[in-house]
């Protein structure tokens, strides 16, 4: 058991999530209640967004040996990322109570308050970590985001400081001057905070090449194999009603999502890949050759049902009560066709946002993984482009059955917007809707970066 644990331990650490699971399976064979097995294997089948899984083998680890702290750790993260705020907040303080002062799970703590929009706790939680260790990087990172800066701020000056530590490794300068950069747009040095901003994408721009041609020819296959509008009958009985909300990145995704998880019948996967899953086992047991899209059209109306029989029974599993699961992982906006043939009762949100914000917004956000597109203004523009070009096709198809969500009227006029997205659902409105942060300040930010806009202005116009 132990050289499979230390191999997949290295594995993991490697960033070979594959291997790593595969050695950490044999170790469990060996020792079945292993918590500590069973967190590791839990925490790679979270970095690899397969929060299910995740979650399945955290909560064993723990039943195992509830005072494992890193197992009540990592469900909490697990928990944060799909959406569950509050149930990750009571996991990752189970963690610090069996290890007061550990600075990641007070990290972790105050990223999941900044979630929760507690921005004060949360502030006060990487003050705490600073105060501890002042040198930790990831809380200098989280605090920029709910601080405001100021002039002759002390933070700005510990800020500048952590910038200039030499032994700062690429991921830790990049994350810094993506801090650094926030701390400048809020004493209104908008030149400077661009290009602050513009040497963190550059810092990994190289390690990255988005191709866009590749993505265009991607999404005219799906176009190729989906002419024309399918639907496949009615299901004798479909309890759970999937929701997709679609949209690029930083158009309100995650907006909508948190705010129609507030009832009691949803359940956010966030971005869980569940589906994608079932999806790749249905074509290998039909021994088609071919993968999505191209291998679509082999499909059959009973394959479909068997789709969705598969995928529904896997919700089910976890629907804890909820009638309706809400998905936000970015690539199904390719699969819009194959949701409707699939579920014919799903609902399909489509987040809309002024280009240009979506544009700068894109540009300055620090995304931990994944969005490559964003480390360029070009790469944003291309991807832009196709999405919509992507999009404009299923809305052609199936435009009645494609609620349109656009993100200035969602946050200038919540009490007319978001009744009607609950309503498109088939939710009932929650009475008691919990106060989430509509903020009107985001709404036009690309107006103090004019100038280096200026060749997407058409975008706009």
């Amino acid at each position: 058991m132990t050289d499979f644990f230390t191999k997949a331990a290295k594995m993991e650490v490697a960033g070979a999530l594959h291997e790593a699971l595969a050695l950490y399976q044999k170790a469990l064979l060996l020792a079945p209640e292993s918590a500590v097995i069973l967190n590791n294997i839990g925490n790679c089948y979270r970095k690899q967004n397969q929060f299910r899984l995740a979650q399945e083998n955290l909560i064993k680890a723990i039943a195992f040996d509830p005072n494992l702290p890193d197992a009540h750790n990592n469900l909490g993260l697990v928990l944060n990322q799909q959406g569950r705020f509050q149930q990750a907040k009571s996991e990752t303080e189970a963690a610090l109570n069996l290890a007061p002062n550990t600075i990641s799970y007070m990290n972790n703590l105050a990223n999941i308050l900044v979630s929760l929009g507690h921005l004060e706790d949360a502030r006060r939680c990487y003050t705490d970590i600073l105060k501890i260790a002042p040198d930790t990087v990831e809380a200098h990172i989280g605090h920029a985001k709910v601080h405001k800066f100021a002039q002759g701020d002390t933070y700005f000056t510990a800020l500048i400081n952590q910038a200039k530590r030499p032994e700062l490794t690429s991921q830790q300068k990049h994350h810094i001057l993506f801090a650094l950069g926030k701390a400048q747009e809020d004493l209104g040095n908008f030149d400077i905070a661009f290009k602050v901003f513009q040497a963190a994408n550059d810092i990994f721009k190289k390690n990255y090449a988005f191709n866009s041609v590749h993505q265009t020819h991607k999404i005219q296959e799906v176009i190729e194999c989906y002419p024309a509008p399918h639907q496949i009958s009615e299901l004798d009985h479909q309890p759970l009603t999937p929701v997709f909300v679609l949209g690029v990145s930083r158009s309100g995704k995650s907006l909508v999502e948190r705010l129609l998880d507030q009832s009691t019948v949803t359940y956010s996967l966030d971005e869980d890949m569940s589906l994608f899953h079932v999806l790749k086992k249905m074509f290998v047991s039909q021994k088609i050759q071919s993968q999505f899209p191209l291998g679509a059209p082999q499909l059959t109306g009973e394959n479909y049902r068997d789709l969705a029989d598969q995928y529904s029974a896997e919700l089910w599993e976890m629907s804890c009560g909820a009638s309706h699961f809400i998905h936000t992982a970015p690539a199904f906006y390719k699969l819009v066709g194959l949701i409707f043939q699939t579920f014919p009762n799903a609902k399909v949100i489509y987040c809309l946002r002024d280009p240009m914000d979506i544009f700068i917004e894109t540009y300055f956000y620090n995304y931990e993984h994944g969005n490559h597109y964003a480390r360029d203004l070009d790469w944003i523009k291309q991807h832009f482009i196709n999405y919509n070009s992507m999009m404009s096709h299923w809305e052609r198809q199936y435009g009645d059955r494609i609620h349109t969500v656009k993100y200035e009227q969602l946050v200038q006029s919540p009490d007319n917007i978001i009744p009607e997205l609950f309503a498109f659902c088939g939710i009932e409105f929650p009475q008691n809707i919990a106060q989430i942060s509509l903020n009107t300040d985001r709404v036009d930010r690309w107006k103090n970066y004019e100038k280096q806009l200026k060749d997407l202005r058409i975008f706009h116009d």
